[in-house]
């Protein structure tokens, strides 16, 4: 605002990880229990993580609005004949800065207008400068017209500038924080976390589109829930529903925290059940918040105990949760199952993950996260925005 600067710099680490498991799981049809093999046909040759951090690193000096910076990377490692892994040049990284820049505006008028466009243009300068693609939300929309999101997602590490005032990046944005929201700094931070999300989701099927397109037959293990139709088919302008079904087919998803169980199974006390080589399975669709349950996908859903801890065995401990597609045969399931199992050596580096992660899984969350700038960093580059507060405002 005059008199002001409009941000006013502040720094904090928000979040970090991968996502956890937050979808509902909706069940449908009974709970069934199945044995798998130990030995299977199936080797898995791939292994795709993706991380976020977010970090808080400014507010509105008028409101306290947040603004947030996010670095997002999904890294996709190749498992090499003698049992090694190694990084893949399919692996991407973007950056986001995110704020309600439209209703901030309308909010305080024309006297921030003008503000908000110099924030802007500095930060497309900094970027330029380094050597970074940069882009707004509305320059993608413009670009999905014509394009697939491929033709962002290129560019390794690329800039992006996300206004949460409006949903995601179709064409049909609705509004979703009014002028009393932006005072509201935990919703602020939740639109901002769920954006970041998104971006994640679209980055780890860019990435495993790639991949497929080169490598059809591999069977691809992914941590957490691998990208569904609803969320890519337009973005990435796939002629069909069978299009995006040739990608993942041979995915599987790995959800070592799951958050959404069937509630039979502590209704019947099932847990003992899962004993090695025994998994429980359903069909189910993942739902979100607002969403119609009749727009969504079905998957196979499996729970097995990754790993086991005597003592523990009538409690959810160690247990995963797989993903795979709605209409898989039985014994494919059970190979899978058997696939899956078999990550389990060697042990991962981080005892606390001990009892629900696989080495790969971890060894691919570590090469993602390499590719996030130091804090020093970010801050070095806020600070050419957003200039230090002048000793008078202090």
């Amino acid at each position: 605002m005059k008199g002001g600067p409009l941000f006013i710099q502040s720094f904090a680490l928000e979040y970090e990880g991968p996502m956890l498991d937050r979808e509902e799981i909706i069940l449908e049809g009974d709970l069934k229990i199945v044995d798998f093999p130990k030995d299977s046909p199936i080797k898995f040759d791939a292994f795709l993580d993706g991380s976020m951090r977010l970090y808080k690193v400014g507010h509105a000096s008028f409101s306290g609005t947040p603004l947030y910076y996010a670095c997002i990377s999904a890294a996709l490692l190749y498992r090499l004949p003698d049992g090694r892994l190694r990084n893949t040049t399919y692996t991407r990284n973007i950056n986001l800065i995110l704020f309600p820049f439209e209703v901030y505006r309308e909010t305080f008028g024309e006297g921030v207008k003008g503000e908000l466009e110099e924030f802007q243009e500095k930060l497309k300068n900094a970027i330029i400068i380094r050597g970074n693609k940069f882009f707004t939300e509305d320059e993608i929309i413009d670009t999905l017209r014509h394009q697939s999101l491929e033709s962002i997602f290129q560019y390794r590490d690329c800039w992006i500038i996300c206004d949460i005032s409006r949903t995601g990046i179709s064409e049909r944005r609705n509004l979703q924080i009014d002028r009393k929201d932006l005072s509201n700094f935990n919703m602020i931070k939740e639109k901002a976390r769920a954006r970041v999300r998104h971006y994640m989701r679209l980055l780890e099927f860019y990435v495993l589109k790639v991949f497929r397109e080169r490598n059809e037959g591999s069977f691809v293990l992914v941590d957490g829930l691998y990208p569904e139709k609803r969320h890519v088919l337009t973005p990435f302008k796939l002629e069909s529903e069978e299009r995006y079904r040739e990608i993942v087919n041979r995915v599987v998803g790995f959800i070592k925290t799951p958050r959404d169980i069937p509630e039979a199974l502590y209704q019947h006390d099932m847990w003992e059940s899962l004993i090695p080589y025994r998994s429980i399975y359903w069909k189910g669709k993942v739902k979100e918040e607002r969403e119609r349950a009749e727009n969504l996908s079905r998957f196979t859903f499996s729970l097995m105990r990754f790993r086991f801890l005597s003592g523990f065995e009538a409690n959810p401990v160690g247990i995963v949760k797989i993903q795979t597609e709605e209409e898989v045969d039985p014994e494919y399931l059970k190979n899978v199952l058997s696939a899956v199992y078999r990550e389990r050596y060697p042990f991962v580096s981080d005892r606390r993950r001990f009892l629900n992660e696989a080495y790969p899984i971890e060894q691919a969350e570590k090469v993602a996260k390499s590719f996030f700038p130091s804090e020093s960093r970010i801050r070095g580059f806020i600070s050419t925005v957003i200039p230090e507060l002048p000793s008078h405002f202090s």
